[in-house]
């Protein structure tokens, strides 16, 4: 036979060795898995475009290396691959055998895997993230539960405290003397304390579940801020502090928003400020009409603003704790929580109420120099043309 192919009455062709051979390498050469062939001694003696492509490397510099992986026939693995400037690339391992210039080889198919590793990789990810999330939100649940079944439950005996007491504290069962007068006093401030605290962790639970709603309606600002007050008078009296309305009891100013609520968050802030001011100082509630709330707060941008300003004259907060101080439960290292009492909820509770509500509670303060606790509500939307008094 010649060294070309003959054809015989449109028979398949018949290649000669050499023909098959230069056929092989064609293949070997043209198939887009990079293909070794490596001997008994580990070492590389061929590599296809596609493996150099892999490698990183010219053929020169494969040609007489060490293979570096374990290579056992039949069998497919995936190995890591570092290209020159430490680039890692994955690649499926198969191996076969087969013989070459007259000695058993290894030939080594390698296939880049590298997307599909990280396809598997980003996929096993986000189903350990949405397992961690569920078992998250598991246990969020159960926490809430937990709190709104347990507050629930301690309110009904401290509504019932609270009810004898005021009426032993009547005289309904006979005449009390000074001293047991005092006595009953004390029972119903402790007993009244209590009930809120317990009234907090029932309203965080609420929000946590997102089971709290508001009403919001347009009102006027100032009976809300004197009821605030009225109700935190006798706190300051005890403490021999002054609490002040800086604000014109005939103003105009109105926010949208729940009265109830809005009057909730005075009171936390109003009672905040009175806790952490020593004596004899001064907590300041005003009332401002329009405004811009500071960048970074949570509000929508082109609402028109007012707000409820709480100042003192306290201990002041540190940049570290000024976003500290808004999270539940919070023991800040100062001790500053610690040395008053509470639950650390007043403030988380305001800010989420007013977020609620469509607004935000902003703080600006420095240590010794106190602090300001702003409660930024929406106002009643006017025309932009129209003149606010501000």
């Amino acid at each position: 036979m010649s060294g070309d192919a003959s054809l015989d009455g449109g028979a398949v062709p018949v290649l000669v060795r050499g023909d098959e051979q230069k056929l092989v390498r064609a293949i070997v050469e043209s198939v887009a898995d990079g293909v070794l062939v490596v001997d008994a001694t580990g070492h590389i003696r061929f590599a296809n475009p596609a493996a150099m492509s892999l490698f990183g490397r010219e053929m020169t510099s494969l040609i007489g290396t060490e293979f570096g992986f374990p290579i056992v026939a039949g069998t497919t693995t995936e190995i890591d691959i570092v290209r020159p400037g430490g680039h890692l690339v994955t690649a499926e391992l198969r191996v076969g055998e087969s013989s070459w210039n007259g000695g058993r080889v290894s030939v080594v198919s390698l296939r880049d895997v590298t997307d599909r590793r990280r396809a598997e990789e980003t996929a096993r990810q986000l189903v350990q993230e949405q397992e961690a999330r569920a078992q998250a939100e598991e246990l969020s649940q159960a926490k809430t539960d937990f709190l709104a079944v347990m507050s629930h439950e301690l309110r009904t005996p401290l509504n019932a405290v609270l009810g004898y007491t005021e009426l032993l504290d009547l005289g309904v069962n006979g005449p009390l003397s000074e001293v047991q007068h005092q006595q009953l006093q004390r029972v119903m401030m402790s007993a009244r304390h209590l009930l809120r605290l317990v009234n907090e962790i029932l309203d965080f639970s609420t929000l946590e579940a997102g089971q709290l709603t508001v009403n919001c309606a347009p009102h006027r600002a100032v009976p809300v801020a004197d009821m605030a007050c009225d109700i935190v008078r006798a706190l300051a009296q005890r403490q021999n502090m002054r609490l002040e309305s800086n604000y014109s009891k005939d103003s105009e100013v109105s926010y949208v928003g729940d009265e109830l609520r809005t009057r909730q968050i005075l009171v936390n802030l109003l009672s905040n400020s009175l806790k952490f001011t020593n004596p004899p100082g001064t907590v300041t509630l005003d009332i401002i009409d329009g405004g811009e709330p500071p960048e970074g707060t949570v509000t929508e941008a082109e609402k028109q603003w007012m707000s409820f300003r709480v100042c003192d004259t306290g201990i002041g907060i540190s940049d570290e704790q000024r976003e500290t101080i808004f999270a539940p439960f919070t023991q800040l290292d100062t001790g500053r929580t610690r040395r008053r009492d509470g639950t650390g909820l007043g403030l988380p509770i305001s800010r989420r109420l007013a977020r609620l509500m469509g607004g935000d509670v902003t703080v600006e303060s420095a240590p010794g120099e106190g602090s300001t606790f702003t409660l930024w509500l929406p106002a009643p939307q006017q025309p932009r043309s129209q003149t606010r008094n501000r």
